[in-house]
């Protein structure tokens, strides 16, 4: 068990430096990377799930405006960061992204919270769920609606009405130069 508390005591002190921990798993030739956040849920907002990357900077500058805006992302919302020539979009989760995000589970010891999937496009900007949309993008599993493994519908997301009309937040050079990296990153993977 000494392994169980030292990744508990690793994941509580990176929540409480910076909010929330980042978990990810490569992918291989059958299986998309994934990577999610764990933490989020203590904050009364969603953890947050991204299938077909494994860029850190990305999800977590998604994170952070999520956070700056006090509030859930709305079901197909886009999502525009600096740096970025696309945006992304946010769908809220069923089951199925509680599986992927199983960490969240094993940490709080609960099932009461929610994830959203955020979605990214492919190179004309399409998602997923878009027939015209490109491989591998639209190869994608969108975790929506009904689970696929038939746990249920999918949970509702309890979002913050706290409005969200400025999309600029700050920054420093740092992070600029992140994102910049993070998006390359992206395209490449």
């Amino acid at each position: 068990m000494r392994i169980d508390t030292q990744w508990r005591d690793q994941t509580t002190e990176l929540i409480n430096r910076f909010g929330w921990k980042l978990c990810g798993v490569r992918g291989d030739e059958t299986h998309f990377p994934f990577i999610y956040t764990l933490g989020n849920c203590a904050s009364g907002l969603p953890e947050l799930l991204m299938i077909g990357s494994s860029n850190e900077a990305t999800l977590n500058s998604i994170c952070e405006l999520m956070r700056w805006c006090r509030r859930a992302f709305q079901e197909r919302e886009l999502i525009e960061l600096p740096c970025y020539d696309y945006a992304f979009r946010a769908v809220n989760g069923n089951d199925d992204a509680k599986i992927y995000a199983w960490q969240v589970d094993a940490y709080y010891r609960f099932e009461d919270y929610s994830v959203q999937q955020i979605l990214i496009p492919d190179n004309s900007g399409r998602f997923p769920d878009d027939p015209e949309c490109e491989e591998p993008y639209r190869l994608v599993p969108i975790l929506t609606g009904r689970s696929k493994l038939g746990k249920g519908p999918a949970y509702g997301l309890s979002s913050r009405d706290v409005p969200c009309e400025n999309r600029a937040w700050p920054q420093t050079q740092l992070q600029n130069q992140r994102r910049r990296l993070s998006q390359r990153a992206l395209r490449n993977d």
